[in-house]
């Protein structure tokens, strides 16, 4: 009877015993306030399909059957997402400068200065004059113009040229190497095509005419009958009346001025740039501020067209086109510093370039193309020599020609990679041909006149408006 209640003492002793040894043995429950518990680690050795290793739940290698399990979805990182917003942080050094490639791009809205002011016709001839105000023999009684003058009128210059604006625009691309701070880039410009035209009536143009022929006498000389009596003018008082004599009274020439009934003329101009540059971006500067220092070659085309046609009077149907083709190439170095507070970027950027120009100058035309030879002979007021000319003249020069070129921009970090910009650019350049003022004014074929006309200084500067991308 007594071993009876002992047995099931032991036996409940035995399952006690049980229980208290799987609780020791089974790990802990972890609890994390406000966060998620670690996910434990997974055993090594391959795991086993729908089993348990380790108290963890091993996921099948295969999904079952109506769940589509394509794999990861890839998430844009920092570096590629353009639409993410900037990081304004300003711990440290400040923002670091971007890495990478970087594109710009800018529209232009630009002046180029005027060429020099000259008259349209030759200056020696009129340097006592007021602009209009020469007199002529047949048109009043004073300042009368015998064979030995050669005095005449002029009655418009080149202050009628304008300097733009131009619009036009400007790309910049390249690379930054984020391990060694040093890249290169490409940058041109292009000015749209600019055009001008304007004319004028009743135009004076004095020429060079000198005398010339078995008689010495002028393309710009002729007989002239002021009161229309249909005899010649006694210019020298000898009693002979010009052609009326025997022999012909050569004294009584005249020189005869050059007026058209219409002065046409037209300007074009072409400006466009490009170069490429290695760059070191340089140790940050005061407050963060980047400095970026590049060298490289530079070409740029400096184009411009001045041509002028005339119709009525002594030269009726006459045009001079004359060209100065500019083309520098040399070589450049730059400076750029750039500074971020938040979403702005201020910068500033200089450049100078040490260029040779070659001028390809060029002038073609014609002179008197509607003159009838020998009309002269019957009628008074016509040049007695003058013939219709066309020619063909070209020159090769090199000058040399520096050039300097100042940034300043002001960026707006709009996202993260991407930037709107405002700005203004001056660039002045030394050495340059203007077609208007290389032009000789010497009948009977014209000509270039280089001899210290084909040095102007040309400034050029205005508005940019751009977008940026990671630069």
């Amino acid at each position: 009877m007594a071993i009876k209640p002992l047995r099931s003492s032991l036996l409940a002793l035995a399952v006690l015993l049980r229980v208290t040894v799987a609780a020791a043995v089974e790990p802990p429950v972890e609890h994390y306030p406000l966060t998620h518990a670690p996910v434990p680690q997974q055993q090594s050795g391959p795991p086993h399909p729908g089993t348990s290793a380790g108290g963890i739940h091993v996921v099948p290698e295969e999904p079952p059957s109506g769940i589509d399990a394509s794999g990861p979805v890839f998430a844009p990182g920092d570096d590629v997402d353009i639409f993410q917003q900037p990081d304004l942080s300003t711990y440290g050094a400040g923002i670091p400068p971007n890495t990478g490639w970087w594109i710009t791009w800018d529209w232009l809205r630009w002046t180029v200065s005027v060429p020099n002011k000259t008259l349209i016709g030759d200056v020696s001839l009129v340097q006592n004059y007021f602009t209009g105000s020469g007199t002529f023999f047949g048109f009043t009684n004073e300042n009368t113009i015998g064979s030995n003058a050669d005095l005449q009128r002029a009655t418009v210059n080149t202050g009628f040229l304008l300097n733009g604006p131009s619009n036009g625009y400007r790309w910049e691309g390249g690379y930054m190497d984020p391990n060694s701070d040093r890249g290169f880039f490409l940058s041109a410009f292009r000015l749209y095509d600019f055009d001008q035209r304007i004319g004028f009536p009743n135009v004076f143009v004095p020429f060079q005419a000198p005398p010339s022929g078995p008689f010495n006498i002028s393309l710009l000389q002729g007989f002239v009958d002021p009161n229309g009596a249909g005899v010649d003018a006694d210019l020298n008082n000898n009693g002979v009346f010009g052609r009326g004599g025997n022999p012909v009274d050569f004294g009584d020439l005249a020189t005869l001025p050059v007026i058209f009934d219409q002065l046409a003329t037209f300007t074009h101009r072409e400006v466009w740039s490009a170069e490429a540059n290695y760059i070191w971006r340089l140790r940050p500067g005061f407050k963060g501020t980047s400095w970026e220092l590049f060298v490289g070659p530079r070409y740029m085309k400096f184009y411009e067209q001045f041509l002028v046609s005339g119709t009525g009077g002594l030269l009726d149907f006459s045009f001079w086109n004359t060209v100065a083709n500019n083309n520098l190439v040399g070589g450049q170095v730059g400076l750029r510093a750039a500074r971020r507070a938040n979403r702005l970027m201020l910068s500033a950027e200089g450049r100078f370039l040490a260029a040779a120009n070659v001028q390809l100058l060029r002038q073609d035309g014609q002179i008197a193309s509607n003159t009838v030879p020998g009309a002269a002979a019957t009628n008074a007021g016509l040049s007695l020599n003058l013939q219709p000319t066309g020619w063909f003249t070209q020159i090769r020069k090199t000058e040399w020609a520096p050039l300097g070129e100042l940034r300043f921009e002001l960026a707006y970090q709009v996202f993260n990679k991407a930037s709107i910009s405002v700005g203004w650019t001056g660039l002045i350049v030394d050495g340059i041909a203007r077609p208007s003022n290389i032009i000789n004014y010497r009948l009977p074929d014209m000509g270039l006149n280089v001899h210290g006309f084909n040095r102007q200084s040309v400034f050029m500067q205005g508005l940019t408006l751009g977008f940026e991308f990671n630069r």
